[in-house]
C-alpha cells in the first residue's frame, strides 16, 4: 500500500503525540517538525536505484517515466511531485525532471506542464520555461554542481531503463 504524503504525515502525528515528551515551548515544534518529515518520508514508498524496476515502468510514456524515475530516485510520491508545493527539496527535483523531459524528449514547454502537472492542476507552460531556464543557477539551499549532479543521475537512471532515448543513438540502423 504506497501512502500520499498528507496520509503518511497524519498516520506520523498520531504516532508522534505519544513518543514526543513536552519539555519546553521550543525544542517540541522543532524536533516535532522534522520527525515528522522523516517519519512521514519513511512511511512513503521507498527509494532505490537498486530495487528491481516494476514491469509497468517499460511501458509508461517518455515524460511519465521520466518522473516515475525521479520519484524513485529521490523517495517523492507521485502526488509530491506533481503538486504545486515549493518546498526546496521538490522543487529543484522537479526542475532538474523538467530538463531531463526536455533534453530526451522532442516536446514543447506547454506539453511538459501538461505532462508533470496532475489531473485538472497542468502546470503552465510558464513553469517548465522557469525551471528549464533558472534551474541551474545556485542558490542558498542547492549549488549549481549540486543541481548538475541531480540533471545527471535522473538522466543516467532513465537511459538505463530506456536506452532508446539517448539523442547520441538517435541515427543508429539509418546509416
Amino acid at each position: 500500500m504506497h501512502l500520499t504524503l498528507a496520509q503518511a504525515i497524519r498516520q506520523a502525528r498520531v504516532v508522534l503525540r505519544d513518543v514526543i515528551p513536552m519539555t519546553g515551548p521550543q525544542k517540541p515544534a522543532s524536533a516535532k517538525r522534522l520527525t515528522e518529515r522523516q517519519m512521514a518520508e519513511s512511511l512513503c514508498r521507498p527509494s532505490s536505484r537498486d530495487a528491481p524496476v516494476p514491469d509497468f515502468v517499460y511501458g509508461l510514456p517518455d515524460v511519465q517515466l521520466i518522473m516515475w524515475a525521479t520519484c524513485r530516485l529521490f523517495g517523492l510520491t507521485k502526488v509530491e511531485f506533481q503538486s504545486t508545493v515549493r518546498e526546496h527539496r521538490i522543487v529543484k527535483r522537479r526542475q532538474a525532471a523538467f530538463i531531463v523531459a526536455r533534453e530526451l524528449t522532442a516536446m514543447s514547454y506547454p506539453q511538459l506542464g501538461r505532462q508533470f502537472g496532475a489531473a485538472g492542476r497542468p502546470f503552465d507552460h510558464t513553469t517548465a520555461l522557469h525551471a528549464i531556464k533558472n534551474a541551474g543557477r545556485g542558490t542558498r539551499y542547492c549549488s549549481a554542481e549540486t543541481f548538475a549532479g541531480l540533471v545527471a543521475e535522473i538522466r543516467s537512471f532513465v537511459l538505463e531503463i530506456r536506452p532508446s532515448l539517448d539523442p547520441s543513438r538517435a541515427w543508429e540502423g539509418y546509416r
